[in-house]
């Protein structure tokens, strides 16, 4: 889980090893001068928008944490991932974003946002994604669906759902090599541009994060 900044210049996580499993960890980066006022902004509004929707007359229940096992290429993988909110028994992604007003920002809602969406929702197992459109004041002009199958249909010209996964394939085949000492934690950075670097720091000893702890009986 290699994490960027909201303008996507850098990023980074951190891989650690126990046995023969290799736990890779986001790492919170801070925010560049000029992205503390919009995502502020955005965070509010999308954490205002998910209270609106689970306090509504539909029977929304809201927020969980879930577990996944999947298999990438060669790779078996368990991973955690927040749940906004359950619909009649199905997850749902809540979701904001401003509102569409010409094919400018119609191209950059299909490439950006309905992307990151889907890949989100792909990965976690989840089908169903309900997004408010916001006005330039930040209250909803419109609420609408999408289901993951809308979203590759939508974006059918924009983006390829097959080439993340394929990355993520040829990440792990080239960071998991390179994690083999259980004392050190590895630090990934991703620099733009395609580079992404690998160093080390000394730690003693490592048990595995609390959420894959928490998750272990379960799955």
């Amino acid at each position: 889980a290699v994490v960027s900044t909201q303008s996507g210049h850098y990023g980074r996580g951190s891989a650690s090893k126990l046995g023969d499993i290799v736990y890779i960890m986001k790492v919170s980066l801070p925010l560049l001068e000029d992205e503390y006022e919009t995502v502020s902004d955005a965070c509010y509004q999308g954490v205002s928008f998910e209270h609106q929707m689970v306090q509504s007359p539909l029977p929304f229940f809201f927020d969980e944490m879930i577990a996944i096992k999947a298999k990438l290429g060669k790779f078996k993988c368990l991973f955690d991932a927040e749940v906004d909110a359950f619909y009649e028994g199905m997850p749902v992604e809540l979701k904001t974003h401003a509102d569409v007003r010409n094919p400018e920002t119609n191209v950059k809602f299909r490439t950006s946002k309905l992307f990151q969406t889907y890949m989100q929702c792909y990965l976690a197992g989840i089908s169903k994604c309900v997004m408010g459109f916001r006005r330039r004041d930040g209250t909803i002009r419109k609420v609408k669906e999408y289901t993951t199958v809308d979203m590759e249909r939508i974006c059918a010209k924009d983006w390829d759902k097959n080439a993340p996964m394929n990355f993520l394939v040829d990440f792990f085949d080239w960071l998991l090599p390179q994690v083999v000492d259980e004392r050190k934690e590895y630090i990934i950075t991703y620099l733009g541009h395609g580079e992404i670097t690998l160093d080390t720091k000394d730690i003693g000893f490592q048990f595995p994060p609390p959420i894959y702890t928490l998750f272990s009986g379960h799955v």
